[in-house]
């Protein structure tokens, strides 16, 4: 072939789609446990949405958050919070039963009220490590359970 014969020759398609990544994308999770009902409203106000499916396709992130009742009597809710790229769908289960529902907020705005909410309930309960062991103190006076008193020798007149 002629060098004006190969240049007439049309040029080899050339894949410009990135190579395949050989890791699989990391899940990213978190998880909170949230006591104070003032958290646990601002929460649920901000994720207010509507009933829907959870979409398909793996998220950017996944935050788990259990939300403590401060009744004896109420039901501990649990959200698995899933963050994609600009929708926040999540799944609340409270007594066994679970629903899924689009959340009406952006992921910037979920993380940024999670972060406030993370350091108000970090400051209400500090960790066992911070505080100092809370060992028993002896009493000055003896348990009048635990120890029965000295014989006393007195004569009965």
């Amino acid at each position: 072939m002629t060098p004006q014969e190969q240049e007439n020759l049309p040029a080899p398609e050339v894949s410009e789609s990135p190579a395949p990544s050989a890791e699989p994308k990391k899940e990213r999770r978190e998880s909170f446990r949230i006591t104070k009902d003032e958290n646990s409203k601002k929460l649920q106000i901000l994720l207010s949405g509507r009933e829907a499916l959870m979409p398909d396709g793996t998220p950017d992130k996944i935050i788990e958050v259990t939300l403590i009742p401060s009744d004896a009597y109420g039901s501990e809710e649990k959200l698995t919070i899933r963050l994609f790229e600009t929708e926040v769908c999540y799944e609340s289960t409270v007594n066994g039963e679970t629903r899924s529902f689009a959340a009406a907020c952006s992921p910037a705005e979920l993380e940024a009220l999670l972060k406030t909410v993370s350091e108000d309930e970090a400051a209400a309960s500090p960790s066992p490590s911070a505080t100092p062991s809370a060992a028993p103190k002896a009493s000055a006076a003896p348990d009048p359970y635990l120890e029965s008193p000295p014989p006393q020798d007195e004569e009965l007149k």
